[in-house]
């Protein structure tokens, strides 16, 4: 979501502008492992420099990370997907009321909650 937002062309960028205009009146907070996803996918300086100004233009706040037994767990129990640390982190910090802004697949066709539940979404129609 932070790199489609912060490339415009990156085939999700139209759709995270409008999906992040109705999450605007909601309070917004970004895990720091989702960061460093971020920032190592954002490989040139030129697309690394506004991501600090985008997180205070949205008025994102920090969240925080869930622990990391319960993140094992998850993450032991979806191995044969081959889930990343972020994904778990995620779905793991989903088991309470948050919800979830991203466009992976996985989290609406995959990823269940530890308690099996679905993974609430911030905006439908994951892809």
């Amino acid at each position: 979501m932070l790199v489609a937002l912060l490339l415009p062309k990156n085939r999700l960028h139209e759709r995270a502008t409008r999906d992040l205009e109705k999450l605007v009146t909601r309070e917004l907070r970004v895990l720091p492992s989702v960061l460093a996803e971020a920032w190592f996918l954002l490989h040139e300086r030129e697309q690394r420099a506004p991501l600090a100004a985008l997180l205070a233009a949205i008025r994102v706040g920090p969240a925080t990370e869930p622990p990391w037994e319960r993140v094992f767990e998850w993450l032991v129990r979806y191995a044969d997907h081959e889930p990343d640390w972020v994904d778990a982190c995620l779905v793991v910090i989903a088991s309470g009321d948050q919800r979830i802004w991203t466009y992976d697949a996985e989290f609406r066709s995959v990823w269940r909650r530890l308690d099996g539940s679905r993974v609430p979404l911030g905006v439908s129609g994951a892809r």
